[in-house]
């Protein structure tokens, strides 16, 4: 085998004197070098493409402020919110702009009176479209 590599690389054993151990050594080299350079050659042939990136500068905007809505919180009331007792809590929802009123506990007159005077006292209609009010599972107004 070493005998066939040599002769193909043109180097003869017997005009040279080289023992079989540094022939391998040196043929080895010679496919190391050019291994890399077939390599080298591919890689530059996968580099990826650069895409130019176009710098953007933010633009900064005034955001006028909007006027409020009827069932928004003010900032007394949003301080205090969720409003969490045993017999009711109250909680303010503002993607549909609403007061959530649970009424957890019996009796549910009493709870809900206590409930819209806290409303009240901040501000809120407690009978307006503004205010959702629900209650927990068997609690209710008593029937007559």
């Amino acid at each position: 085998m070493v005998q066939i590599i040599a002769e193909v690389f043109g180097i003869y054993m017997s005009n040279l004197r080289i023992s079989k151990k540094p022939l391998i050594f040196i043929i080895f080299l010679i496919l190391l070098v050019v291994v890399l350079l077939v390599l080298k050659i591919l890689q530059k042939k996968n580099l990826p493409v650069q895409i130019p990136v176009e710098t953007i500068t933010p633009t900064v905007t005034a955001v006028s402020p909007t006027p409020s809505s009827p069932c928004s919180p003010n900032e007394k009331i949003r301080s205090k919110l969720p409003f969490i007792t045993p017999g009711y809590t109250i909680q303010y929802l503002p993607v549909p702009e609403k007061f959530f009123v649970t009424i957890l506990e019996n009796p549910y007159e009493k709870n809900r009176t206590e409930a819209e005077k806290w409303l009240n006292s901040y501000g809120t209609d407690p009978n307006g479209h503004c205010v959702f009010w629900t209650s927990s599972k068997g609690v209710s107004p008593k029937t007559q």
